[in-house]
């Protein structure tokens, strides 16, 4: 059986000026339930994969971030 009962994706290109808001927007929200956060990088020349380890390091709810 699945770990988790709900999955978050979010594919990013080049959008790392907003991940750290929407990370904050998930990690504050109310659902209790078993979930993750998945993160697709479509190739991005910004500084994504950076952010997206720093919020993996922040967050409370489990990431898996596919570059």
């Amino acid at each position: 059986m699945y770990k988790y009962r709900f999955s978050i994706f979010t594919a990013t290109y080049n959008r790392a000026l907003m991940l750290d808001s929407l990370a904050e927007m998930i990690n504050h929200q109310t659902f209790k339930g078993s979930f993750e956060w998945v993160i697709v990088n479509d190739g991005s020349t910004d500084n994504t994969v950076e952010v997206v380890n720093n919020i993996i390091d922040k967050s409370k709810i489990p990431i898996k971030f596919i570059d």
